[in-house]
């Protein structure tokens, strides 16, 4: 069974993502009966009974008999986990380890990518066509808005971050990005505080490509929570998210962020 959100959920599965009609298909040459069904997360808590085999789209449900799918970011990557997605995923449980990744592999890889996505400037939204300046070692501030998801994983609000990040600036630019698909009241009330009281403060409603000319990622500690992100275009960038997943005892608090901030 196929538990989809309900702009998915059609019976006859003509709205199932093109993973799940491969899934689909290959039960179905199998001999297995596949049906779509509505979510509710409630009663996949405390149920299903009986022989069938679930997939949960955005699951958090860890149980004999299911496993949670959900997308790894970028189409067409997809993945199963016996834990749920995002935040409650089973790799929440592993240290990485870069030692353990092919390198070549991942280098062909992460080319093919650039290739696709950033030297095509496509995103997984709509994105403006003009090239926007930015000032060097700016300081961004990508916002999730509020969601389930993002709820569970976060450690302090979307609000406390930004002003841990504006107070310890040291005088850089801060420029501040909502989701592209932001509908939730907190994105509008903080751009709405930024407006009234950081005027300073450079806010973009739409992702520029331009962040991304060639990019070499770096996470110094395992238990800090900070990502740097260098770039040839706009050197020592420095990006900032709200969900501190790798530092649930660290970052629990404002004050712990800002002693365990360092700029680049």
């Amino acid at each position: 069974m196929f538990h989809m959100p309900r702009h998915m959920a059609a019976t006859d599965g003509s709205e199932l993502p093109p993973f799940y009609q491969h899934l689909r298909d290959g039960f179905t040459a199998l001999g297995a009966r596949v049906a779509v069904v509505h979510r509710d997360m409630d009663a996949l808590q405390t149920g299903p009974t009986g022989p069938d085999f679930n997939f949960v789209h955005n699951g958090r449900i860890a149980r004999a008999g299911l496993l949670n799918i959900g997308l790894a970011y970028m189409y067409p990557f997809w993945y199963v986990d016996p834990k749920g997605v995002f935040a409650d995923s089973s790799l929440t449980d592993l240290a990485f380890d870069p030692a353990q990744t092919p390198q070549k592999p991942a280098a062909r890889m992460f080319a093919r990518l650039q290739a696709r996505l950033k030297d095509t400037r496509i995103s997984r939204y709509a994105q403006p066509e003009e090239v926007a300046q930015f000032p060097t070692g700016a300081i961004a501030v990508f916002l999730q808005d509020w969601s389930d998801p993002v709820e569970r994983a976060r450690h302090m609000t979307a609000r406390d971050m930004l002003e841990t990040v504006i107070a310890n600036a040291g005088g850089r630019s801060v420029i501040v990005k909502p989701h592209p698909r932001v509908s939730g009241l907190e994105t509008f009330e903080i751009l709405d505080w930024l407006a009234r009281d950081h005027p300073q403060i450079i806010a973009r409603r739409r992702m520029c490509m331009t962040f991304w000319p060639r990019l070499s990622c770096r996470c110094p500690s395992p238990r800090r929570c900070r990502l740097k992100v260098w770039s040839t275009a706009y050197p020592r960038l420095f990006l900032v998210a709200p969900i501190f997943t790798t530092a649930p005892k660290l970052c629990k608090r404002p004050l712990r962020f800002r002693r365990h901030w360092t700029a680049p």
